[in-house]
């Protein structure tokens, strides 16, 4: 299982993308109704950042921020980690662990 490519794994799965201008309302929607707990933060190309249920809590509703008001590019993080395609899963928990992080692009 941790020798399987990232490619194996979400050969099936359509990553969330999102606008930059798009409402954190927009984004906690869309991410409930995919079952997700991130979406990645584009221009229509270019992927620039990643909001995460993670982010909308801490950064949101623990601010007391309105979320229907507060857009993503305020709150999502820039330049997420990243790996490539053809990493394994063994590669990609390193990847979390060096990098503290829960999610990678």
């Amino acid at each position: 299982m941790l020798e399987r490519t990232i490619r194996a794994i979400i050969a099936d799965q359509k990553l969330l993308k999102m606008h930059g201008e798009d409402s954190v309302v927009d984004a906690a929607k869309a991410m409930s109704e995919r079952r997700v707990a991130a979406a990645l933060v584009s221009d229509g190309g270019e992927t620039y950042g990643i909001v995460t249920d993670h982010d909308i809590v801490d950064r949101v509703v623990a601010a007391d921020l309105a979320p229907a008001q507060t857009i993503l590019l305020h709150i999502m993080t820039p330049d997420p980690v990243s790996i490539g395609i053809d990493d394994t899963a063994l590669q990609a928990l390193f990847a979390m662990r060096d990098h503290n992080t829960r999610h990678l692009l």
